[in-house]
């Protein structure tokens, strides 16, 4: 990694309009090292994987730029009652040097056609608009938070095509809704430090790219949107006061309470979560008729428990159900 200095300023500027509204800009700018991790390897190792044309591993790292992140904002403070706060967002993200696969094309008369190398040549340029709000009364709060972001991400292109996948959920909702049972004490002891509190989250999914693949029926390139991602999980949490200063609370939780199937991300060549294109018939023409059978059974059984080599997360969690104790001085 290359030597580098950078001046990262952070700066606020708040105008107060009148007691309950108030508005603020803001400017940050942050630098961070680059994640670059690699495991030595040969000469030798390096050209065979070179010569035998084998070359979708990425083998070698070239320029190591630190990642600039620049961040504008504008909020808009807005309080009509003592116990409801709204807060406006208006924001704009600008991250350079992420890091990016390129490839490297050699000397025609060299026997190895092109490699693979990491580089640092991607920028990505949100913006968005942000509603938070915070509303509490007699024991029940609601949070709520509503985020749209759009943007676009510029990096090298491999091949003939270019390459659209910016991973942006567009539009994005928060909201938790939590009520302390303390506001019942005169009913009943068994409600104090009684707690129980919902979160919903939702989003839409991101952009990918559906890439051709000849090898694969009905691939072809064209852009395309994962589906919408929901999910509830609820918390129920109760404290006792066991002896001065020292508190014990138990807790109970279901994580993806309607045990919904989220789908996270697709394979690019089918555009499905379980299905990466490569059928039976792939196998056979490759391995023959029998061990072409067990190679697939083999695939299949990957797909399912290490799909695309562990680099990919397709589904969100299932159900969870737990439970928990803490203990407080």
């Amino acid at each position: 990694s290359k030597e580098y200095d950078y001046f990262s300023p952070k700066f606020a500027l708040k105008f107060l309009i009148y007691q309950k509204l108030s508005i603020t800009a803001s400017y940050s700018r942050d630098v961070q090292s680059q994640i670059f991790s690699m495991v030595y390897r040969g000469h030798n190792s390096i050209s065979y994987q070179l010569a035998s044309s084998f070359f979708s591993p990425v083998i070698s790292i070239g320029n190591s730029n630190p990642i600039i992140s620049t961040k504008y904002e504008i909020n808009l403070y807005f309080i009509p009652i003592n116990n409801l706060n709204n807060k406006f967002t208006f924001f704009n993200r600008n991250t350079e040097n992420l890091r990016s696969i390129n490839r490297q094309i050699t000397d025609p008369a060299s026997p190895y056609g092109s490699y693979l190398y990491y580089g640092t040549d991607r920028e990505l340029n949100i913006w968005g608009l942000e509603y938070e709000m915070n509303y509490y009364i007699n024991g029940f709060t609601l949070l709520t938070n509503v985020n749209y972001q759009d943007g676009d991400i510029s990096e090298p292109y491999l091949f003939d095509r270019p390459y659209f996948n910016n991973n942006l959920n567009k539009f994005q909702l928060n909201l938790l809704c939590s009520y302390n049972f303390q506001h019942l004490l005169k009913y009943s002891g068994i409600f104090n430090s009684l707690n129980l509190s919902a979160l919903y989250s939702f989003n839409t999914g991101h952009n990918y790219s559906w890439d051709i693949d000849i090898r694969i029926p009905y691939s072809g390139y064209a852009d395309a949107i994962t589906p919408n991602v929901d999910q509830v999980d609820l918390k129920i949490e109760k404290g006792f006061e066991l002896f001065s200063k020292v508190n014990l609370d138990l807790y109970f939780y279901i994580l993806n309470l309607f045990d919904s199937e989220n789908i996270y991300d697709v394979f690019s060549s089918t555009g499905l979560p379980d299905d990466d294109g490569y059928n039976l018939a792939n196998y056979q023409q490759i391995f023959g008729e029998e061990k072409g059978v067990k190679m697939y059974e083999l695939h299949k059984l990957e797909l399912t428990y290490n799909p695309n080599g562990g680099q990919q997360t397709f589904y969100g969690p299932p159900r969870q159900i737990g439970f928990g104790i803490k203990l407080n001085y």
